[in-house]
């Protein structure tokens, strides 16, 4: 609809610079640093922009939209009273973690969750599929990462592991997997296409897990990799629907 929407983090010093309480979810500035959403139409009028943060730090790393309007938010907060709705994950486990926000065309809350364990989480990247379902990566040296159908349940070792987690359209987690080996590893994009998700990010493992490889070994200290999913074999529709119905 050639709408623009505008994700980040602001601080004590911009508040007046960005007027964030057109029809706010949050319209008061919480923290040191609070994430932020905005959307703007075609003429750069401002449609709504909230805050969204508690007394801690918080900020807001991605943003996707998918075709309704519906804008998927991904970050890291240190906050404990993040704000929350329908959260999948009611408590800050860690001193950080990754957190997970939907918001419709309107500018209201649809969810929003912590998603970590009790180490440290960031998410970087998030993207969302024809069926509402939010999927991002990040990295995290949690060993008790939250995990649902892991392909990878265990944390590989270093000082962070990639990791990638799913929500459906209500908020509930649906996918969680550590992807990483004895190494470092951190997930830095994400796309998806139809049933195809794809993930990239740096690694510094020489046992990273690999499969149908166009490079098998570890080439550099750090090397970047690719790692394809096919949604329709981590969810088919029957699986998917009966998730959706417990959520």
């Amino acid at each position: 609809s050639g709408n623009v929407y505008v994700a980040g983090d602001a601080t004590d010093s911009v508040i007046v610079d960005f007027p964030a309480t057109v029809d706010a979810a949050d319209e008061t500035h919480n923290g040191s640093t609070d994430g932020f959403l905005a959307k703007y139409d075609t003429n750069l009028l401002k449609l709504f922009g909230t805050f969204h943060g508690g007394s801690g730090d918080d900020s807001f790393n991605d943003i996707a939209v998918d075709p309704d309007g519906t804008a998927y938010i991904t970050g890291v907060t240190s906050s404990s009273d993040f704000p929350l709705l329908d959260a999948a994950q009611s408590q800050i486990l860690g001193s950080k973690d990754a957190v997970v926000a939907a918001y419709n065309t309107d500018g209201e809350r649809i969810y929003s969750t912590f998603i970590g364990g009790t180490g440290n989480e960031t998410g970087n990247s998030i993207d969302v599929d024809g069926n509402g379902n939010a999927f991002l990566t990040g990295f995290t040296d949690s060993n008790d990462l939250p995990t649902v159908a892991p392909t990878q349940p265990a944390f590989g070792g270093g000082s962070f592991d990639a990791f990638v987690s799913g929500f459906d359209g209500s908020g509930a987690l649906i996918y969680s997997t550590y992807l990483g080996g004895s190494g470092s590893e951190k997930g830095t994009g994400i796309a998806i296409d139809g049933s195809t998700m794809v993930v990239t990010g740096n690694t510094g493992s020489s046992d990273f897990p690999t499969l149908n490889a166009f490079q098998v070994g570890l080439d550099g200290t750090s090397d970047a990799f690719v790692t394809r999913y096919d949604l329709s074999d981590l969810f088919p529709p029957t699986a998917l629907s009966e998730a959706q119905q417990a959520a």
